[in-house]
């Protein structure tokens, strides 16, 4: 299932574990022993040796669940570009992400006349894949129907999803399948992942046989296919705890599709077990298999596990669960490794930047709990930590310790210097697995931690010097070297002092020179006033030094001068004293 609803950057809760509380203790222990005997399971027969397939987290940001928040601005700097680089932080090898029926279907946008928002979405997924692959990563996209999630905007599609008959339904798919497939170019694409839960949610009750989703997969298939889109490979799949799961898996099998996928989500009974048939199944068909979704769903057959009557997504954020995350996201890489998967995609990737504290949050409603951890998810993200469960995957999928420090960063530059502030900017730092962070200087003390390659820095001194460094960080805590300096002086919004002992000399009929002192508080020039009277001078010129020689007088005639002086901002000081001198007839 998809659980993938926008992060929204706001203050950090718990991250840190928890005593398992009195009401769930036998769930904790329940799941405890159904993931330790799918591990040893997973693992019988197998060599110990690694595979390659690839680590490919869930981009939840990025789904299309969230539907026009994608479009807001500042979105995709302020929570998309964060998550891929936290991800990447981890040791990604690949993104997953969401983009799901009717995203990109144009038909949908002309139902709710606003057909330019299809566009919009295009080139949102567009600048998506073009980043995911930017960074050297492949892209794996889940294209099915959205999911009703807190937190996303699911009620707008479901609306859509009732209006359509059965074969409306498959072309739609389909459409918005060979769509993903020619215009955002995945190097992977699932297209049917949980039948059982598309029916729920669509309310297309055909999905739910076995004839029905395969007549589905079929039709999405014929149109990839018929339009020759080669390049990306195809797979579809069920979650392990569907009824009759492994006719699901037969069917899929015996369709053209490039790979088998699976879920693996419910872990009570057979549900984690089948995973292991369905990775032999595949391999007599001679076809490769991954996992596009799996987390340890924390309600369990025969065990009680309910808050204040929330969902099993409302248990998730709870730090007392860390340990049995990590102990399931293990079993998931020994079963990866034994079976040779093409890849592994964890999908609750927002606990492994935060968890929240059961004894400030156990006895709250659901949906605040919900908003409240994608709120410490945010915050985490953009501070570059991350929780045990995070670690333990990087770990995991890492062929060893990282110990590498990032790159020494490129000096900071200056993008805007004003009078209180200053825009800092650098240039994205390499590290072996990833830079979780950077750690930006003001004169030697840290002044913030970004996730991202800007900061503003604000309640500076005008007409003051400020030294920039930077240090890049990964997620184990390895730092980089500091960076060369970045010096910044905020232009001075106070004038200059008044100069000061002004003279004036008639040197001629024709020339009159005049000096002054020189002015302090950053003058850079001075403006020369002169007049006939005292009273009328007016601005004559401008000189970067403290001497001036006015040779555009007349002879026999008097001049007032006066003097000001003027900084690098155009503040401008008082006038001086007023000095006047005759000059000769002759």
């Amino acid at each position: 299932m998809n659980l993938s609803p926008a992060l929204v950057l706001l203050p950090a809760l718990c991250l840190s574990a928890q005593t398992v509380p009195a009401p769930y203790q036998a769930t904790y222990t329940a799941l405890s022993g159904q993931i330790s005997s799918f591990d040893t399971a997973a693992k019988t027969g197998w060599n110990g040796a690694p595979s390659s397939f690839l680590g490919a987290p869930q981009a939840n940001a990025a789904s299309s669940d969230n539907y026009t928040t994608l479009l807001n601005p500042d979105y995709y700097s302020f929570n998309v570009t964060p998550e891929l680089n936290s991800l990447q932080a981890l040791g990604a090898k690949a993104i997953t992400v969401h983009i799901n029926f009717p995203i990109l279907y144009q038909p949908y946008y002309t139902s709710i006349a606003n057909p330019a928002l299809y566009q919009e979405f295009v080139n949102f997924y567009k600048q998506f894949s073009l980043d995911v692959h930017a960074r050297g990563l492949k892209l794996l996209v889940e294209c099915t129907t959205a999911f009703a999630v807190p937190g996303t905007q699911f009620s707008q599609f479901q609306t859509y999803y009732k209006t359509l008959t059965w074969t409306e339904y498959m072309a739609g798919r389909a459409q918005n399948a060979l769509t993903v497939a020619q215009l955002i170019q995945p190097d992977y694409m699932t297209v049917i992942t949980e039948p059982d839960t598309e029916e729920s949610d669509s309310g297309q009750t055909s999905l739910n046989t076995v004839s029905g989703g395969t007549q589905l997969l079929q039709t999405i298939l014929t149109a990839i296919h018929g339009a020759g889109t080669t390049k990306v490979l195809i797979g579809a799949g069920a979650g392990t705890w569907i009824p009759n799961y492994t006719q699901w898996v037969q069917s899929f099998l015996l369709q053209p599709i490039d790979f088998l996928d699976m879920h693996v989500i419910q872990i009570s009974n057979s549900d984690m077990t089948l995973a292991i048939t369905a990775a032999q199944m595949a391999h007599t068909a001679g076809k490769p298999l991954g996992v596009s979704e799996c987390w340890p769903m924390k309600g369990i057959a025969g065990v009680s596990a309910s808050l204040n009557g929330s969902t099993d997504d409302e248990l998730n954020p709870f730090s007392f669960w860390a340990p049995v995350d990590t102990a399931f996201l293990q079993a998931m890489v020994d079963f990866a490794n034994a079976n040779h998967l093409i890849y592994l995609a964890p999908s609750w990737t927002t606990y492994f930047s935060a968890y929240l504290d059961y004894g400030t949050y156990g006895s709250l409603p659901g949906a605040t709990v919900m908003t409240d951890a994608y709120a410490a998810v945010g915050k985490a993200i953009q501070a570059g930590t991350f929780t045990s469960t995070g670690l333990a995957w990087e770990k995991a999928i890492l062929p060893g310790p990282d110990t590498s420090a990032p790159a020494t960063p490129a000096p900071p530059t200056a993008v805007t210097v004003a009078f209180t502030l200053a825009q800092i900017a650098w240039t994205p730092d390499t590290d072996n697995v990833g830079v979780a962070a950077y750690d930006l200087y003001r004169n030697g003390t840290l002044i913030a931690t970004v996730n991202g390659l800007a900061f503003t820095d604000t309640g500076l001194t005008p007409g003051d010097t400020y030294h920039y460094t930077l240090k890049a960080f990964d997620a184990v805590g390895n730092v980089s070297a500091q960076s060369a300096q970045l010096t910044v002086e905020t232009p001075n919004n106070a004038p200059p002092s008044v100069p000061s002992r002004v003279t004036v000399t008639a040197s001629s009929k024709s020339a009159v020179s005049l000096t002054w002192s020189a002015s302090t508080g950053g003058a850079v020039s001075y403006r020369v006033l002169r007049g006939t009277s005292a009273g009328n001078a007016a601005i004559h010129a401008t000189v970067t030094t403290t001497s001036y020689t006015d040779s555009g007088v007349a002879p026999n005639t008097t001049y007032y001068y006066a003097i000001e002086s003027q900084n690098a901002s155009g503040f401008t000081s008082a006038n001086s004293a007023v000095v006047s001198t005759t000059t000769p007839s002759h």
